[in-house]
C-alpha cells in the first residue's frame, strides 16, 4: 500500500474504531466485522475493505487465527495482515487504557529502549483492569516481533525514545524516519516501533 492510501486507511479505521462499543462483549467482534465488510463505503476496493474489517475485527478482541477472518487472508499480503493486527492491538491498548478518552490516554507513553517496548502510565495514570491491559499490551509486542517491557508508573514523562498517546501512530515496513523508526498518524494511541 503507498503511504497516502495506508494513511488514509488508518483514519478510516480509527473514525470506525467504537462502532461495536454498544453490542455484547460477547459478539463485538463479529458484529463489528459484519458491519464494516459489508458496510456500502465509497471509494474502497474489495483489498482495503477486508484491511478495515480485519482491523476492526482485532480491536475488538477477535484473533487473526479466527476462522471468521481466514478468508480475508487471500485478499491481503502478509505485510498488510501485519499492519491490520498492529493497528487493531494498538487500537484495543489504547480503548483499554482510556475507555476512549482522550485525555486519560495522554497520561501515558509507550517507550522502545533495548529493543523493548514499555507502557509508562503518567501522573498517576492507573490502567484500569490491569490485567486486560497487559494482555493485550502483549498481544501488540507479539505483533510487531519486539519484546515485552514492563508497564510502570512514572512521576515525570521519560526521556529518549518516548511518545505520547494523544495520536495514533502505528509502525509499518517500509517507511522510516531518520532514527530507524517507523511511524504513521492517526488517533488514538502513539505507538513507534523498530
Amino acid at each position: 500500500m503507498e503511504n497516502r492510501r495506508r494513511r488514509r486507511l488508518q483514519l478510516a479505521v480509527c473514525a470506525l474504531s467504537d462502532i461495536a462499543r454498544r453490542d455484547h462483549p460477547g459478539y463485538r467482534a463479529s458484529f463489528a466485522f459484519d458491519r464494516t465488510i459489508e458496510y456500502p463505503f465509497f471509494g474502497i476496493d474489495h483489498m482495503e475493505r477486508a484491511f478495515i474489517a480485519l482491523t476492526i475485527y482485532l480491536r475488538y478482541g477477535g484473533k487473526p487465527s479466527d476462522k471468521r477472518v481466514s478468508h480475508i487472508g487471500s485478499l491481503l499480503s502478509k505485510r498488510a495482515i501485519r499492519r491490520a493486527e498492529t493497528l487493531g492491538f494498538g487500537l484495543r491498548l489504547a480503548y483499554r487504557i482510556s475507555g476512549g478518552n482522550p485525555g486519560l490516554l495522554e497520561q501515558s507513553r509507550l517507550e522502545i529502549k533495548d529493543d523493548q517496548l514499555s507502557l509508562i502510565l503518567l501522573d498517576g495514570g492507573e490502567a484500569p483492569m490491569y490485567e486486560r491491559v497487559a494482555r493485550s499490551f502483549e498481544r501488540l509486542c507479539q505483533a510487531r516481533k519486539i519484546k515485552m517491557g514492563p508497564i510502570t508508573e512514572a512521576k515525570e514523562p521519560a526521556t529518549g525514545k518516548t511518545v505520547p498517546a494523544s495520536v495514533l501512530a502505528i509502525a509499518s515496513a517500509g517507511q522510516k524516519s531518520d532514527n530507524n523508526q517507523t511511524l504513521l498518524a492517526g488517533r488514538f494511541v502513539s505507538i513507534r516501533l523498530i
